[in-house]
């Protein structure tokens, strides 16, 4: 019985830690957001800089652009250019000291199956968490990072 409420008394202990409820909801939804975009073969972060320069201007961004968006740091973009790079997704020119990403017909044609992928997501923590939870979480997660 001891152990029983070792463990219950270190499950409120962390479950009193934003830190670590933070990092538990992360591994949660990004098992799942994984699992939906492996048939893909690729990583939900390499889908959403798809997305990202869908909506860019001229479907064209910089890396730094793309970093901010995404609120990644510019060398894990600069390696997720290169991967999609080498699939031939996006191409990448220079002008000057400025390089520019653009998404090549092949991104392009890729993009109904990422949609379908973010709704399986969405689908798939709704029904984990509940529809309003999920929800109410990330409305709240959204105002709490907000950046100036």
């Amino acid at each position: 019985m001891q152990k029983r409420a070792n463990n219950e008394s270190l499950n409120a202990f962390f479950n009193g830690c934003l830190y670590f409820s933070a990092g538990r909801l992360f591994r949660t939804i990004d098992r799942l957001a994984a699992n939906v975009f492996r048939k893909m073969g690729l990583a939900p972060t390499h889908a959403f800089l798809i997305m990202a320069l869908h909506e860019s201007p001229k479907r064209s961004a910089t890396p730094s652009d793309l970093a901010q968006v995404m609120n990644l740091d510019r060398s894990t973009v600069t390696r997720l250019i290169s991967f999609l790079e080498k699939k031939k997704i996006i191409g990448r020119s220079r002008s000057g000291r400025t390089m520019t990403v653009t998404l090549l017909d092949k991104g392009n044609a890729l993009l109904p199956e990422i949609w379908a992928c973010w709704k399986d997501l969405y689908r798939g923590y709704c029904f984990i968490f509940g529809e309003h939870e999920a929800n109410a979480v990330n409305r709240m997660i959204v105002k709490t990072v907000r950046q100036p």
